[in-house]
């Protein structure tokens, strides 16, 4: 395969990033001029080095292109965007070219406001997992990802609930009763600094809610190990918070009902099985 170019090289070569224009693309053989935004993406280092290194291997191969802009920066020189590029091209001793934006949310004093606006310009791709937008919040102590810090070790302390069963995503879905995001949908490092959402999980309504999730991943990995537990909490929820329905009810309709002649895994023969399960009543 022909290798192809790293994008254009006729932008103006620097070395420093003094008296620059707004907006201008330039190239730098010296990438430590793109200073480095902490937290952004959820870690210090700000890249991913997994991601890295596949990018690395598509260059020498040829198969990736990078577009005009490898980098993109706020007015303090900071990367906003295109950390995982900047540290490939870097360690390939390859040019970078950059902007630098005047963009007012990029720009903002509020560092943790800024990661904000990060977070939601790469909320349209998958740059942003969970897991980075919840730890680069907590690392500024948002109200949202400290409480879910403290109910994760809540859950884990003194019911043994390992945080790859209540993600950071799936603990905010149960506190929005959000369909959506109890079948994964992503939450931005906005939705973890939010005072409103650390208050809904801060009520003895919501430790219930915590408690019957918990009642039901147990009794699932008791009755049928080849279950997904969590399958059978998307399956329950959405009609139960439709309809109103009571744990305790929907508790002991479970258990009646079981889950041990279930086959499969997939997600529509549980929730036809939840389906079964509701239909015998909240009485």
């Amino acid at each position: 395969m022909k290798n192809l170019n790293l994008a254009r090289t006729d932008f103006p070569v620097v070395s420093s990033l003094d008296n620059l224009e707004v907006g201008r693309i330039y190239t730098t053989n010296d990438p430590k001029i793109l200073k480095h935004l902490k937290y952004n993406r959820g870690t210090k280092s700000g890249y991913v080095p997994q991601r890295v290194n596949v990018l690395k291997k598509m260059i020498e191969s040829g198969e990736f292109y990078f577009d005009v802009c490898h980098v993109l920066l706020n007015l303090k020189g900071q990367v906003i965007d295109g950390n995982n590029r900047k540290k490939a091209l870097s360690d390939m001793s390859k040019p970078v070219n950059f902007e630098i934006t005047a963009q007012p949310q990029f720009n903002l004093p509020d560092t943790s406001e800024v990661l904000n606006n990060v977070s939601d310009y790469n909320a349209i791709n998958s740059s942003w997992s969970d897991n980075d937008a919840f730890t680069s919040a907590l690392e500024f102590g948002e109200p949202t990802a400290v409480k879910i810090d403290s109910l994760k070790t809540w859950l884990e302390n003194e019911h043994g609930m390992s945080a790859s069963m209540f993600t950071s995503g799936r603990l905010v879905a149960l506190a929005l009763k959000s369909v959506g995001g109890l079948a994964g949908k992503k939450q931005t490092r906005r939705t973890y600094c939010s005072q409103e959402i650390a208050d809904l999980m801060s009520t003895p309504d919501f430790k219930k809610l915590l408690l019957f999730c918990v009642n039901v991943i147990k009794f699932a990995q008791n009755n049928n190990s080849s279950i997904e537990p969590w399958f059978v909490i998307r399956g329950l929820l959405p009609t139960m918070w439709t309809k109103e329905l009571g744990f305790n009810i929907v508790l002991k309709n479970l258990r009646k009902k079981g889950l041990k002649d279930l086959s499969t895994t997939l997600m529509r023969g549980v929730k036809a099985r939840a389906l079964e399960i509701l239909k015998m009543g909240n009485v």
